[in-house]
């Protein structure tokens, strides 16, 4: 796994995905609705002459908890919100804790500016009211919900083969401990201290797999299979996902060949696509074993393609999962 940063998981772009991976390694079974979440922009803070590089999550979206309602006697029934996100490492970073306590600073700052924004327009809406009425106005307690702010929710999802043990807390990054523990006792709260939460993918518990309803369940299936060294293999359970789950697959292993998998569609009741995952890594493992045999024939003695598979013996589906896995053109 040469990548350390796999931001570029569209997988995870899908809600039902998302909400997922927050309920098995987090939440609990179901409490995120995959339905409540809108997806968010990433950037907290965009480039500019002050800030080149801008500051840019993986993933972030907004959840409304539309299952539960909050009676507050100034705002009216709110609805609970979070701010989520999740963030793709493939190796352990002994600063992720801060950049994690710099994203959680920014996005609160993110949303009280929209506070700050909505505070003013209450304002404008009831000194016009009031200019037109000649007399108070009251304006209805929901309106003031754009002015709150909510908790800010992040998870480290870990792909490495090894767990993260170190540095959960701010205060075990490099020579903190040492320095802190300098101060005197008094001094000490002066520190504000902050822990990540960081679910380790390849030690996926069978548990948390029994939990996953999404094609996440096949990522963390995986990398448990590679991490053990058992065979990759998978039940006749349903894959929706298939492009992103391949693209997953590609980078982990750093086996390209997975990017030019395609399977026949089925339908499953509905109008999603959705694909037998079991099928798609036999067709795949065929694909492949016979990609290195016609390899080794036009090395060996000099024949194109359709002279390999013809001595091969190949069938017309074998010749398919061939043009399939290798990306040639057929004739």
């Amino acid at each position: 796994m040469a990548e350390k940063d796999l931001s570029d998981f569209s997988l995870l772009e899908y809600d039902d995905v998302y909400a997922d991976v927050y309920n098995a390694y987090s939440l609990g079974a179901g409490f995120m609705d995959p339905n409540d979440l809108f997806s968010l922009d990433p950037r907290l803070v965009t480039a500019d002459g002050m800030n080149p590089h801008g500051l840019t999550q993986d993933m972030r979206k907004l959840w409304v908890n539309r299952h539960v309602k909050l009676v507050d006697g100034k705002y009216g029934q709110v609805y609970p919100k979070y701010y989520t996100t999740i963030e793709n490492m493939t190796e352990s970073d002994n600063h992720m804790v801060i950049r994690e306590r710099v994203y959680d600073g920014a996005g609160y700052q993110k949303q009280l500016l929209h506070a700050r924004s909505a505070e003013r327009k209450l304002y404008l809406m009831r000194a016009q009211n009031e200019a037109e009425y000649n007399m108070p106005v009251v304006l209805p307690r929901e309106a003031k919900q754009d002015t709150l702010v909510h908790p800010e929710l992040h998870l480290v999802l870990n792909y490495s083969f090894h767990r993260w043990k170190e540095n959960h807390m701010i205060s075990e990054v490099d020579n903190f401990p040492q320095e802190i523990a300098l101060l005197p006792e008094s001094g000490r709260p002066t520190f504000k201290d902050g822990n990540m939460f960081v679910a380790d993918v390849a030690f996926t518990t069978p548990e948390q797999l029994e939990l996953m309803k999404s094609d996440f369940r096949y990522v963390a299936e995986l990398l448990v299979k590679l991490r053990t060294g058992q065979p990759i293999e998978f039940s006749e359970a349903k894959v929706i996902h298939l492009n992103e789950l391949m693209q997953v697959f590609a980078a982990l292993t750093g086996d390209p060949g997975y990017l030019s998998y395609r399977v026949e569609k089925k339908t499953d009741g509905g109008d999603k696509k959705v694909y037998n995952m079991r099928k798609v890594i036999a067709d795949y493992e065929a694909g492949k074993m016979l990609c290195e045999d016609v390899h080794a024939l036009k090395q060996n003695f000099g024949l194109n393609t359709e002279q390999a598979l013809k001595a091969l013996n190949s069938s017309a589906e074998k010749r398919a999962l061939y043009y399939q896995a290798s990306g040639e053109q057929a004739p």
